[in-house]
């Protein structure tokens, strides 16, 4: 699954999320997937932000002298043969795991508990690139939000500048001022011009566009242009009435109106 953000100047942020195959997997199926992994992070353009997340199930451990700058100084556990797939990905593609920049308790740095050995490892990661750490303020898993899983909920926080939603205008359609075909003349003129533009118009294959022909020969044989919208004051119509009022109001001594409302008597049918 991948989700693309556009944000403030120009830039673009990645986000895939992965679930890789487990330990007793065979190596074939664990190949096929880094492999398919290893194409989509190729394909991502490098001035775009990537942020790759999900259950690798792959501890990695906590050399970070071994893996440098791919891991930080505050990892956990051990790693095993999954976790060195993982490793050399993120090492070819200059990658950084975050689960390991923050210092903070072993209990924000756990993810899945063993059903047999009761002992907690860490293998659900978010993945940046090396040189977009500066975004990120801090990655940790979150205990006792399991959310219907046997993993804990991994919360990353990134200062990411998204861009403003875009309003587009809405231009209503040209409508023709057909008040002026009212006249006789005006009326003949427009059915010449519609009559000769109708015989121009090639045979179209569908209705909607046998429809948008002849919309467009309509438009072009208009000739008394176009309706145009004119929104009128609400008063004008009660002109009379509002100057009066405003007559009253001033001429008042304490500025107060009194308006008589009448109420029809006439009994229903």
């Amino acid at each position: 699954m991948s989700l693309t953000l556009e944000q403030k100047g120009g830039h673009v942020a990645n986000l895939f999320s992965a679930y890789a195959p487990t330990l007793p997997t065979p190596d074939d199926a664990k190949d096929e997937f880094y492999n398919q992994l290893d194409q989509i992070i190729s394909l991502t353009p490098c001035k775009h932000k990537l942020i790759m997340m999900g259950d690798f199930s792959a501890p990695v451990g906590c050399d970070h002298q071994a893996w440098e700058k791919v891991l930080g100084r505050h990892g956990i556990g051990k790693e095993n043969s999954n976790g060195n797939w993982l490793l050399s990905l993120c090492t070819v593609h200059k990658l950084m795991i975050t689960n390991m920049m923050f210092q903070q308790r072993d209990s924000h740095k756990i993810s899945w508990m063993h059903p047999c050995s009761r002992h907690w490892h860490l293998l659900d990661y978010v993945i940046v690139r090396q040189r977009g750490t500066a975004d990120l303020n801090l990655t940790q898993s979150l205990c006792g939000s399991t959310c219907w899983s046997d993993h804990c909920m991994i919360c990353s926080k990134l200062a990411l500048q998204l861009a403003p939603k875009r309003c587009y205008k809405f231009r209503p359609a040209k409508k023709l001022c057909v008040q002026w075909l009212q006249d006789l003349d005006m009326l003949h003129n427009f059915q010449l011009k519609l009559d000769k533009e109708l015989q121009n118009i090639p045979a179209a294959d569908t209705a909607e566009g046998e429809w948008s022909q002849l919309k467009e020969a309509t438009y072009k044989a208009e000739t008394a242009g176009f309706r145009r919208c004119v929104h009128h004051d609400w008063f004008n119509d009660n002109d009379n009435e509002a100057t009066a009022v405003n007559m009253v109001l001033h001429c008042s001594p304490t500025g107060l109106i009194y308006c008589s409302i009448g109420l029809s008597t006439s009994s229903p049918c």
